[in-house]
């Protein structure tokens, strides 16, 4: 893939032999910026629907990455040696009527489903996105049902070799919700600075967020980490702040979550990680984001009491006149549902399953040895 923009591209069905099965760019020449565009049922060995590789630029707005499968790197993305990646939705209001080129109408999905999203993608070493030295941008992007080729050792965004100097992770109004199948939602496993701020990440397995001493920093705001199987493991050389947070119980060992107005308090999400009437998560922060996952325009004094603390924790913020629409998540194929009330029980089933089929697949990732820890 070579130079400027391209428009609403689908990219469906391919096969690569080494890396790219939906599109590969690897000039350090280059700086691509693709709008519009469906990325889906591609397999790789590396990057199974993108790869990129090089000292450039690579922009999606409005992307859509699903059902994509990487034998061993970058189920959705693979991104190494220099990129820096600019991952977003651009968003026509809800109930604007405003529809353009670059423009995504939020309000006209279906349910559960988002302008930038990563979805149902599969592999052994982020499952969604693997970074090798490259630099990352996330805003307004849903990040749901990935699943890992085995359920240890596996991660759904994964960073490693740092590569070049002061490389940051930004992860701004990210949803991460019902990832299944792997030992870590996020692993940093070298030098990096992550910002995570109005984000939700909820029902994922594993543990939470993973760094090693290596880690420069983590900052973490107005953010809601609850109900994955584990909390944060931060190691305790890592400088780590935090503010106006609900975060479940760390992992033992772990930095804690220590600002003064961050809370342990259930925040009372429901279906897709929306907020509850009676959650603490609303109006609980003094600042925040323009705009919440759905397009909404932040604040939303929803007790109409103006006293400088009108944004909502997380990804959404909640609107007392809209019903969140109840919907199911996916199983282990795009024909299987799961509905959300599914039992704890079954949940185990599938995951013991979608590990069997897993190692049916791909029986080379199990020789596959795991780069730091």
């Amino acid at each position: 893939m070579q130079g400027s923009d391209v428009a609403r591209p689908s990219l469906h069905h391919n096969q690569a032999t080494t890396s790219g099965g939906g599109f590969s760019a690897d000039s350090s020449a280059i700086s691509v910026t693709i709008i519009n565009a469906d990325v889906y049922s591609n397999t790789a060995n590396i990057g199974g629907g993108g790869h990129s590789i090089g000292n450039h630029s690579v922009t999606l707005i409005n992307a859509r990455f699903v059902d994509n499968i990487a034998t061993t790197y970058g189920g959705g993305l693979n991104m190494a040696l220099g990129v820096v990646a600019r991952i977003s939705a651009n968003m026509s209001p809800i109930d604007s009527g405003a529809r353009g080129e670059a423009s995504c109408a939020s309000d006209s999905l279906p349910a559960g489903h988002t302008c930038s999203q990563f979805q149902g993608n599969q592999s052994l070493f982020g499952a969604a996105i693997h970074l090798r030295g490259a630099t990352l941008y996330m805003t307004q992007t849903a990040i749901t049902e990935n699943r890992g080729t085995i359920p240890f050792n596996t991660s759904v965004l994964d960073l490693v070799d740092s590569h070049i100097d002061n490389n940051k992770i930004t992860l701004d109004t990210v949803l991460f919700r019902d990832n299944t199948n792997t030992e870590y939602l996020i692993s940093l496993l070298d030098s990096v600075d992550i910002v995570i701020q109005n984000s939700t990440l909820f029902r994922n397995a594993g543990i939470t967020l993973h760094t090693i001493a290596a880690v420069n920093s983590v900052q973490i705001d107005r953010s809601i980490i609850w109900g994955n199987t584990e909390g944060t493991e931060i190691d305790p050389a890592v400088v780590f702040s935090s503010d106006c947070n609900i975060a479940q119980a760390q992992v033992a060992g772990s930095q804690a979550f220590g600002a003064i107005n961050d809370s342990s308090s259930d925040p009372l999400l429901i279906g897709l990680g929306y907020l509850s009437a009676n959650s603490p998560a609303i109006d609980a922060c003094a600042g925040g984001e323009a705009a919440d996952l759905d397009g909404r325009v932040r604040p939303i004094d929803a007790d109409n009491m103006t006293i400088g603390t009108e944004y909502d924790r997380g990804v959404f913020e909640f609107d007392p006149t809209v019903t969140p629409t109840a919907v199911t998540i996916r199983g282990a194929s795009n024909s299987a549902e799961i509905s959300l009330a599914v039992t704890r029980s079954a949940i185990l089933l599938f995951a013991i399953i979608l590990s069997i089929y897993s190692l049916a697949l791909f029986p080379n990732n199990f020789a596959a040895s795991r780069r730091k820890s």
